[in-house]
């Protein structure tokens, strides 16, 4: 613990320099840098989490970094775990066991505050879980007439033998489509026949299938097409009304039933008569311009024969008021922008964000059209809302824009070589542009096609973006902030909040470990509990009805201890060990409401899982990992001893690359082994401790960090199938002089892709290169 308090002291001024920087920008924000997105089983997920835009009096309340991987196919909490969060920072990882069935998954991250009941800080990533292994049964999922024409749809599911042949034990299926969910059995040759009635306003256009067959399951889904979608159009006027006879820009968006983004064409009439045709780009988004008159009527009409309906009313002009345009919403230091009104009147512009205003002046609108700049010198960099009101401070328009944009990178990374060998030194070089930043940064070096872009996230475009404007559409090339056009077609579409940030009453709170001791002896009573497993003694007393708090210094413990509540020999000879200590972990609470209440809030895209081997890594992958770890065809892995200790076939106690291997062998009381913590030496092993879970009783401590484990490779006896060949968490870098990382390549060939993301003193950063290694 010291190590790391020690450490983040080094950190603590450069980050609250950060936060301090931020806190009066906009609410607060968790992000959580993994070191990628694509995981197999027995692999270890190294992260970093920075909680962004608070002041250093709020940052110190944020003590516990709850992470939780949740299945999407059923909402289950599959492993969770608490990692020490100190000066807005928290380092961990987590492994990704053999036993964990692939397919879609969420890491859902959160701190230990709570607003209203819900964590005032959450992060969710989108990974996915593949596997090496052959599925314990083959099924494939097959749609029999596949026109979208007709009203029933026939879906045959099919499962049989790894070899081909029948199965000899009932075959349990559960399927959904929309509201139509059914739990029911395959016949005797393995086979469901599906009939699927067309429903209305199926958002989501797959069919999904879970098969058991005893002990193992699999996940499958397959699209069901309609007969025909419906589109749903929105149309946004720029500042927020349309005003009779003056001049509008109008924004509209159409995306399809599955929230995807749609392009088509549209014609626009006035009173049945056609005035104009206009259109929406790649991502569903296009604008146009309209003097709309007092009593007419405007629709469109989509020209799109995909759709069953195509007609769609323009919002009604008001009578009076003020049109705002800003022809550039994404600018460096000046926005410039245009009011238009009918009425002459006095109107306040105002500059600001949910927390801070930063412009608010009073000006005479006298003309039609009147020309404004506003410089920015004094305004924090991103989102910032635009707001006319009148003279008793009632709206009249509002528009987004993006202050001090820059899409040029903050930070360079060189490497001596484009092309490497496996087992070479790599060496790079990063370094800040600006001479007066410094930063503090994690760093992953990882296999190329274990980062999905659809899952990619990045802290510049979260904090600038994601995080204040949510569901956004799919950047077609991965960088939301570098597309300028994209971020102007966004901000029109959702430019106008109408002062959603009004205060509510919020009440907060922090979460607490909290037990109960009881016994069935009322005669007796037992004032206090002790700890077993932390390096100093823990006394905790109970209350008259046996209630006790756990401090939270005492479970901040060190990567892997066991801790257990217990009584002492005097206290239990006086209940004769017939007594219960019930520990309410509320992290463990609070993460299965969060896995059945959380909306991923993103775009359902039409699956094409149409077998169970749709989550088998690529063959050469496949091959690597098979490799790595020798897997009985049972598929028995080696567990350890009854503390899950193990000693791999290079004397490493507890080897975090070889968990599960066949070739592990249990550790001798006395003997010496190679550490697995990054750091040379060698430790004695003293033995396992198997509690009897009638006296202790367990609790999960909060972790601190566990290094990653760099190694040279100088053994070619050890196989070193890695597709993160390097990870490092708060490491500080800065714009004065080059610092320099060094690792090595794996025994895996391909496409490398090293990405760097964290905080500086004055902005966050994020930065990516890419590499390539060959075999010898």
């Amino acid at each position: 613990m010291s190590y790391l308090i020690m450490r983040n002291f080094i950190t603590l001024f450069l980050f609250f320099q950060f936060a301090n920087v931020c806190a009066q920008d906009r609410s607060a924000s968790l992000f959580v840098h993994f070191d990628k997105n694509v995981y197999a089983n027995n692999e270890m997920v190294y992260f970093t989490g920075y909680v962004l835009k608070l002041d250093s009096v709020a940052m110190t309340k944020h003590s516990v970094l709850s992470v939780a991987l949740i299945r999407d196919a059923d909402s289950t909490v599959i492993i969770q775990d608490k990692f020490f969060l100190q000066n807005g920072l928290a380092f961990g990882n987590m492994m990704i066991l053999n036993k964990m069935l692939p397919g879609n998954y969420h890491f859902v991250a959160s701190t230990n505050r709570i607003l209203n009941g819900w964590p005032e800080l959450l992060f969710k990533q989108s990974v996915v879980i593949k596997t090496a292994l052959d599925p314990p049964f083959n099924a494939n999922i097959k749609l029999l007439n596949g026109t979208s024409t007709e009203l029933q749809k026939k879906v045959m599911i099919s499962i049989s033998s790894f070899e081909g042949r029948f199965l000899t034990k009932p075959i349990a299926i559960t399927y959904q489509y929309g509201n139509l969910k059914k739990k029911t059995v395959a016949d005797q040759s393995g086979q469901l026949l599906l009939t699927l009635p067309d429903q209305e306003d199926v958002i989501n256009p797959n069919l999904n299938v879970k098969i058991k067959y005893e002990n193992d399951s699999s996940f499958m889904s397959i699209a069901i097409p309609r007969i025909k979608n419906k589109a749903n159009v929105k149309f946004y006027p720029e500042g927020g009304n349309m005003v009779a006879n003056v001049l509008s820009t109008l924004a509209w968006e159409i995306k399809d039933q599955q929230r995807l983004p749609l392009s088509a064409k549209g014609l626009l009439f006035k009173n049945n008569q056609i005035i104009d045709t206009i259109e929406t780009n790649l991502y569903g988004i296009g604008k146009f311009s309209l003097v709309p008159d007092t009593n007419a009527v405007y629709t469109v009409k989509l020209i799109h024969s995909a759709l069953v309906d195509s007609g769609y009313q323009l919002p009604k002009p008001v009578n009076s008021g003020v049109v705002l345009n800003i022809p550039n919403a994404v600018v460096s230091d000046t926005l410039k922008l245009v009011l238009r009104t009918k009425t002459p009147q006095k109107v306040i512009i105002s500059v600001r964000d949910q927390q801070s205003i930063y412009l608010s002046q009073a000006f005479n609108l006298e003309r039609d059209e009147q020309r404004m700049k506003i410089p920015l010198h004094e305004m924090p960099k991103g989102l910032l809302s635009l707001t006319i009101s009148d003279d008793q401070q009632r709206p009249l328009a509002e528009r987004l824009f993006f202050a001090h944009y820059d899409p040029e990178k903050q930070l360079d990374i060189s490497s001596d070589k484009t092309s490497y060998t496996v087992r070479e030194k790599v060496t790079l070089k990063v370094k800040l542009r600006s001479i007066q930043d410094s930063a503090l940064v994690s760093i992953a070096s990882v296999q190329d096609t274990r980062l999905s872009p659809s899952r990619m996230q990045d802290i510049s475009n979260f904090t600038y973006l994601t995080h204040e404007l949510n569901q956004l559409p799919v950047q077609l090339n991965g960088n939301s902030l570098a597309d300028r056009d994209y971020m102007e077609r966004v901000l029109l579409v959702k430019g106008w909040r109408r002062y959603n940030w009004k205060d509510v009453e919020n009440k907060t709170d922090s979460l607490k470990y909290v037990g109960r001791l009881t016994y069935p002896k009322k005669n007796v009573k037992v004032n206090y509990v002790i700890g077993f497993g932390t390096p100093s003694a823990m006394m905790l007393f109970t209350d008259s009805l046996g209630y006790f708090d756990i401090p939270y210094h005492h479970l901040v413990q060190k990567y892997g201890t066991r801790l257990f509540l217990l009584l002492n020999n005097l206290e239990r000879a006086k209940l004769n060990d017939d007594y219960l200590i019930a520990i309410d972990d509320p992290y463990q609470v609070m993460n299965n409401k969060i896995a059945k209440q959380l909306n991923t809030e993103t775009p359902i895209i039409p699956s094409k899982l149409l077998d169970n081997k749709q989550f088998i890594l690529k063959n050469s992958e496949r091959a690597i990992l098979l490799k790595e770890v020798v897997i009985s065809p049972q598929r028995n892995d080696f567990k350890g001893n009854e503390c899950g200790d193990y000693v791999c076939p290079f004397n490493i106690l507890n080897c975090i690359n070889h968990v599960g291997f066949k070739g592990n062998t249990l550790p001798v009381i006395g003997q010496e082994y190679i550490k697995y913590s990054g750091m040379q030496g060698r430790i004695e092993y003293k033995g396992c401790f198997v509690p009897n879970e009638s006296v202790f009783f367990q609790v999960k401590p909060i972790y601190l960090n566990r290094d990653y484990y760099e190694s040279d490779y100088q053994d070619p006896q050890e196989p070193a199938y890695f597709s993160t060949i390097y990870w490092n968490y708060g490491t500080l870098i800065n714009g004065k002089k080059e610092t320099e990382i060094n690792f090595y390549t794996s025994d895996i060939a391909g496409k490398f892709r090293v990405v760097i993301q964290g905080v500086s003193n004055r902005n966050v950063v994020y930065a990516e290169h890419f590499f390539e290694v060959k075999e010898k």
